[in-house]
């Protein structure tokens, strides 16, 4: 059998291996397949706000960015062949797709995320979301061991901001160069809560839908660096759904609903407190009635399990919590998705073809805030908690017509066939054969 040739690529993220969440998944799914061609050497840059303990073997290493001086050094080290590097304009992210560009290394940019609504979202809100997140107690998305505080907080964004500092003065910026970028930089950042700038494009940008396409070309991307895939983490959710059956519940039984609460604290969007009211406040409208049921499935990596399980204690139900199971899994057991925001469970529900009512109550503005997943004939939506009941026996009568799902599916996912992971490996096969 002839040897694999050996390639190395880096990937810098803000959790460590082994956290599930949709990015990671994404990765390993998107690999697996160039694995097939090459035998890859996984470099993974770690952004968290302590020291992890280093992994090194001849698939993986792990490296903290707390020992490295800048970007371009751990690329002179590294020497990678190709970097692998999320869209979202995070201190790190930037300074890799720099650095990359730099160095004339092949960077493959993803924009994996799903699509936003921003249209609800005011520049001032967007502020306040920054600062929620500069100012709290704890930092999402942490796996290290440190106490929470609001100054560890700060100190870990100083630290990632010190980093791209660091990665432009080798990449020869002068002073007036540092304030010019900086100061545009950070008001992007502030003004918008998911911002693109053409600056940070990859050489190939991955992207899940034509939404994203149409995004970055209008923030001038160039267009034949734009390429659809789909998301590569629903290929298994594909060939999945086809074994699940569809399910009616007996009208004698009592409604079974999963509330898959959005992470809008722990990005800024809304204040701990006045979300921990409002999930409360559901719950117990829901189970003031005799005829329901409710569990929570929070997000796998994003939300903390000890404070819903605290939060839990203050209603006087009996309800299950959820987070590292497998929400396809679960979705078998309930007839009925609560969610609301931006939350991308959305997705695995109408996958399923179970009923999802959006909340639209969940804002920190006096007008409801539109939900991204929202599509008529397909979903519902409750924009007053009084109505919530309703709301949810409206959506359990409801079924989904074949040609609004093939249209859901494919607005949201771009290209849903189970083959987004394969089109991926081609690109990378692609930029890579021709370096």
């Amino acid at each position: 059998m002839e040897k694999k040739k050996r390639i190395t690529i880096l990937l810098p993220r803000n959790k460590p291996p082994g956290v599930h969440d949709l990015i990671a998944s994404v990765i390993d799914i998107s690999l697996k397949k160039l694995k097939q061609r090459y035998a890859i050497k996984l470099v993974w840059v770690v952004f968290q706000p302590e020291r992890m303990n280093k992994i090194k073997n001849d698939d993986l290493e792990t490296m903290n960015f707390q020992d490295h001086h800048d970007a371009v050094k751990i690329l002179e080290q590294t020497k990678p062949d190709l970097i692998f590097v999320d869209g979202s304009l995070d201190f790190f992210n930037v300074a890799f797709t720099l650095a990359g560009k730099f160095k004339k290394i092949p960077t493959v940019t993803w924009f994996f995320r799903w699509s936003y609504d921003t249209t609800s979202i005011t520049k001032w809100m967007s502020i306040k979301s920054r600062l929620r997140i500069l100012f709290s107690s704890k930092i999402a998305a942490d796996h290290s061991d440190g106490k929470n505080s609001k100054w560890r907080t700060m100190s870990f964004f100083i630290k990632k901001y010190l980093f791209l500092i660091n990665t432009l003065k080798v990449m020869n910026f002068n002073i007036l160069q540092l304030i010019q970028f900086t100061g545009s930089y950070i008001v992007l950042l502030m003004l918008n809560l998911h911002p693109v700038h053409e600056k940070f494009s990859g050489d190939l940008n991955l992207c899940l839908n034509k939404y994203w396409i149409t995004l970055l070309k209008k923030n001038n991307f160039l267009e034949n660096s734009l390429i659809l895939v789909g998301s590569p983490y629903f290929d298994e959710v594909y060939e999945k759904i086809k074994n699940f059956p569809s399910v009616k519940l007996s009208q004698k039984q009592k409604t079974k609903i999963l509330f898959c609460p959005a992470p809008f604290h722990e990005h800024g969007y809304i204040s701990k407190t006045k979300e921990e009211k409002l999930i409360i406040k559901v719950i117990n409208e829901i189970l003031n009635d005799g005829n329901f049921e409710i569990d929570i499935k929070i997000h796998p990596s994003t939300s903390s399990f000890e404070e819903y399980s605290e939060l839990l204690t203050n209603v006087k139900y009996d309800i299950k919590l959820y987070q590292k199971e497998d929400l396809l899994d679960l979705l078998e057991n309930y007839d009925v998705m609560l969610t609301y925001g931006d939350s991308s469970v959305a997705l695995f529900g109408v996958a399923m073809k179970k009923p999802v009512v959006f909340s639209n109550f969940f804002t920190d503005g006096s007008k409801p805030r539109s939900n991204t997943y929202h599509y008529d004939n397909i979903t519902i939506e409750c924009n007053q908690i009084e109505s919530l009941l309703s709301k949810i026996n409206q959506a359990k009568l409801s079924t989904i017509p074949n040609n609004d799902f093939e249209k859901y599916m494919n607005e949201y996912l771009g290209i849903f066939d189970g083959k987004s992971s394969e089109r991926i490996a081609n690109h990378l096969l692609k930029i890579l054969e021709k370096k």
